[in-house]
């Protein structure tokens, strides 16, 4: 059965989803008031969004949860982004909750238009479940750790012809924003990026100008890092920068550029207190990830992108 959601629900919420962290998931804790952060942030609509069930047998005030999840549309309309489901994993109901929160989320998710629901399979059981429910497998990402992130940090050689400097202004917004589409237009992941939704990441509390680094070459933009605080408990670590995105345009690779561009981010993420790093890449993005282990990044995790479309 499902329960509306209730402040008073945190601290259970919070510890249903402790069990999923490990060293093996790479999730850490939260806090209650972290919890509370995310599941009352202004994007996210309590009543439609988040989807909680509870022990039948023991309803009420003081009902049990036993499995939720939550989704939102952030800034793009024509994606829903599925979180969780987080169900206890030793219920021996655990499929039929999983099926139960992935039928309603697709229900409720049916009414808002969007063109497909995404989520993340943690678990082989979970994959197992989307597949069965109509989602299709789009890709998988590999999380990968720096840590610790030091000051001393080797810079790698700037090529020649090439600069490579901070954000600056509002200005450097509509390069990047040019950047990004010209390098990711044909990923399988990528959606024409928005101005409005860059603008608000460098509005979050904490974000700080040496999270973004732009280069030129011959005084054209050619390659960009972009970072942030930490928002989203489900993908990030609370004591981590996470790179969003870090990209090369064609003309510009095999320089060097993209490892010059990578060692000044990662020493502007150390100048703004960070201690660690993180980012997702394409598991199938051979030469991205030689680069980052080269600078000390280990892989975490895999999580695989699947995808429910309505049309």
């Amino acid at each position: 059965m499902f329960t509306p959601y209730k402040r008073s629900l945190i601290t259970r919420l919070a510890g249903l989803y402790e069990k999923y962290a490990s060293s093996a998931t790479g999730l850490p804790k939260y806090s209650d008031e972290y919890w509370r952060s995310i599941l009352e942030h202004p994007l996210i609509n309590a009543e439609r969004d988040i989807i909680i069930s509870c022990d039948p047998e023991d309803a009420g005030e003081g009902s049990s949860v036993i499995a939720f999840s939550w989704f939102y549309t952030g800034s793009m309309p024509e994606r829903v982004v599925l979180r969780g489901p987080y169900v206890e994993l030793d219920n021996p109901d655990l499929d039929k909750l999983l099926e139960n929160h992935i039928d309603e989320s697709i229900a409720r998710a049916e009414k808002m238009e969007p063109e497909f629901i995404e989520a993340r399979a943690l678990f082989p059981q979970w994959a197992k479940v989307y597949e069965s429910r109509g989602f299709e497998r789009a890709g998988t990402y590999e999380r990968m750790r720096l840590f610790p992130l030091r000051g001393d940090l080797k810079v790698a050689p700037v090529p020649s012809g090439c600069e490579i400097r901070e954000y600056r202004s509002v200005s450097d917004l509509n390069v990047l924003v040019g950047l990004f589409a010209d390098v990711f237009s044909c990923h399988w992941d990528y959606s024409p990026p928005r101005i409005e939704d860059w603008k608000e990441i460098i509005k979050t509390p904490g974000f700080e100008p040496s999270l973004v680094h732009i280069a030129f070459s011959d005084g054209k933009p050619s390659g960009y890092a972009f970072g942030e605080p930490i928002i989203d408990p489900f993908i990030r670590s609370v004591d981590s920068a996470y790179l969003i995105s870090i990209g090369v345009t064609e003309r510009d690779r095999e320089k060097g550029l993209g490892a010059a561009v990578l060692s000044k981010w990662l020493r502007g993420a150390y100048k703004a207190g960070f201690r660690a790093a993180e980012l997702d890449v394409d598991e199938k993005n051979s030469g991205a990830k030689f680069m980052y282990e080269k600078f000390g990044f280990g892989f975490i995790r895999a999580e695989e992108i699947w995808r429910y479309h309505f049309r």
